[in-house]
């Protein structure tokens, strides 16, 4: 997606918020304009056996590829946990992780919320050992970027779409039975499913309500990037780098802010 957004061939798009902090090291010529979601929304569910971070020491990590959204997680649970990546075997598995987990291929997947009400189901065993949203509250997930110079020549048009994504966000906080019902035509999810993974994003404010990039999560995401190796200290860009700020500040007049969300 930020490939394409800096091609040229999206006016926005959406990526991990730490590939944007490496995009924008690189002088990418993008900046950010919205955070959709700037906490993780997934989990790490876990089989009954696992009931500490340390009790993955020698499991199956169930991850799509090497490098991959459910790797990047899987790995940094096992930062926090003290676990070297030797100490456990990763196994590749195919985008649907609920039925290797079930025929025992696998101790860990990483799941959406609806995945995992789905796999507990099947299994009530199951259970979320991270809440990625709390382990790490601060790495922004979800944002969207766009090009400087189109940013430059167009603001009143970009400002229009941020205020029209917070408004969307808004939104989905206020109507709990029309989103529900979107997730059930649109998505194919259970409703009882849905409702359930609706109630567990809200409890943990994964979507923002502001534009969703506060400073504080801006550099705290730069500076991961750093202490992991993908952005070298001396290319350590700014937050006025990363950020398109008189675009936010332009969108989110008239806007009042939400208290205690980002």
């Amino acid at each position: 997606m930020i490939r394409n957004v800096v091609s040229g061939a999206l006016d926005a798009g959406a990526g991990v918020g730490a590939s944007v902090a490496v995009s924008v090291a690189k002088k990418a010529g993008i900046k950010a304009i919205f955070a959709s979601a700037p906490r993780f929304a997934s989990t790490m569910t876990v089989r009954s056996n696992i009931k500490t971070l340390q009790d993955l020491k020698g499991k199956k990590i169930g991850v799509q590829e090497i490098g991959g959204f459910a790797d990047v997680l899987s790995r940094m649970v096992l930062r926090k946990a003290g676990i070297k990546p030797e100490e456990v075997t990763f196994v590749p598995i195919a985008s649907a992780d609920v039925p290797p987990l079930l025929a025992g291929a696998i101790d860990t997947a990483v799941l959406h919320v609806d995945q995992l009400m789905i796999a507990r189901q099947k299994d009530p065993s199951f259970h979320p050992l991270v809440k990625f949203w709390e382990l790490e509250p601060n790495q922004l997930f979800n944002v969207f970027v766009a090009q400087e110079k189109k940013l430059g020549a167009a603001p009143a048009k970009y400002q229009a779409l941020v205020r029209a994504l917070v408004k969307a966000n808004r939104f989905i906080y206020a109507n709990k039975a029309t989103v529900v019902e979107v997730a059930v035509k649109h998505a194919k999810i259970p409703r009882d499913v849905a409702e359930l993974a609706y109630d567990e994003l809200v409890k943990g404010k994964v979507w923002s309500q502001n534009d969703g990039l506060p400073r504080a999560k801006v550099e705290y995401t730069i500076n991961r990037m750093v202490q992991v190796g993908n952005i070298k200290a001396e290319n350590r860009p700014r937050h006025d780098d990363y950020v398109a700020i008189s675009i936010l500040e332009g969108a989110m007049k008239g806007l009042p802010r939400v208290p205690d969300y980002d």
